[in-house]
């Protein structure tokens, strides 16, 4: 280190740092850990660093950027099987019990010719509660629909308490079949989830509520979605988890390649077809090629269900 009046001011060897001064045109972060040398220096008002190093530990990724009548960015995800969209995707019937071949059931091909008409959802409603996370707090509810929640007619319900109704093609998109509805925002894990609905057979699962009637109110809610219970639940099944997110909006759908693998091998072992194909997710005409058209959803074919879900996703039949 050099005295007040020397030029050279100070020279590091091994570990150093680059610590430019704060500028509005550097936004990304300057990597640490570098290894060599750095020296300052004082020119009458002028300061001069200098910075000869090999970068060890962190380090910034690269990024590659695409600029033409659009910028784009490359991206590579990999996603383990656990890693299922949650809080997005859920079945309006218990499937176990209404939807024949379940759980083998592709829900993009869903033929309502097979589902008895007592099962048969021709209208519904969906509801959801969001229990106040502290007494002073404000209720998240008011406005909403007093009414009793039960995944079944024997079990203990939820309520009565006050239930927000989703407004369907905005909070929700509501499959054709009616079967299985898809949340434009992912669920809290606090969140209670519940639904309504009448049947082809004219019952109702229900009191099928659309005003508050007050605390006196008797009205009745099939319960699908309860906060932190496992399998033992009723309400375990109308959860999907067969469904993987892929991307956003900006997601250019003929970019997309997908790879399926077990053990880094994308094979079964001793045999000649591809796990994408083995599990009905490719191409027809290539077992090697992701089907884009059928199983990233929303599809073309699914204007309504662009118009809420605004991401991409691979949908395992």
């Amino acid at each position: 280190e050099g005295l007040e009046d020397e030029i050279i001011r100070r020279i590091e060897v091994g570990t150093v740092s680059f610590q430019p001064p704060q500028s509005r045109f550097i936004t990304a972060a300057i990597p640490t850990n570098n290894f060599g040398v750095n020296a300052r220096f004082e020119v009458g008002p002028i300061l001069l660093q200098t910075l000869a190093a090999t970068q060890k530990g962190s380090q910034v990724a690269e990024r590659v950027y695409t600029v033409g009548q659009t910028t784009s960015q490359p991206q590579d995800r990999q996603l383990r099987d656990l890693d299922f969209e949650t809080g997005r995707f859920f079945w309006v019937v218990d499937p176990s019990t209404a939807v024949p071949g379940y759980p083998a059931v592709d829900i993009l091909t869903l033929s309502t010719g097979v589902i008895a008409p007592a099962d048969q959802p021709a209208q519904v409603r969906v509801y959801r509660y969001r229990p106040p996370q502290s007494q002073s707090e404000a209720d998240p509810n008011l406005g909403g629909i007093t009414a009793l929640a039960r995944p079944n007619s024997n079990a203990p319900g939820v309520g009565p308490v006050r239930w927000q109704l989703l407004i369907q093609g905005t909070d929700y998109y509501l499959d054709p079949s009616g079967l299985w509805f898809a949340l434009a925002t992912k669920l809290d894990q606090n969140d209670y989830l519940a639904v309504s609905y009448t049947t082809a057979a004219g019952t109702t699962i229900g009191s099928f509520p659309s005003e508050d009637r007050g605390q006196g109110s008797t009205d009745s809610l099939r319960l699908i979605v309860e906060p932190k219970k496992g399998p033992e639940a009723a309400t375990f099944r109308h959860e999907m988890r067969q469904i993987y997110r892929v991307a956003g909006a900006d997601l250019d759908p003929t970019s997309l390649q997908v790879n399926l693998s077990v053990n880094r091998s994308e094979r079964p072992q001793g045999q000649s077809t591809t796990y994408l194909a083995l599990l009905g997710l490719a191409s027809s005409a290539d077992q090697n090629v992701f089907d884009r058209e059928n199983r990233l959803f929303p599809r073309s074919r699914d204007p309504d269900a662009a118009e809420v879900v605004r991401e991409s996703y691979i949908v395992f039949p």
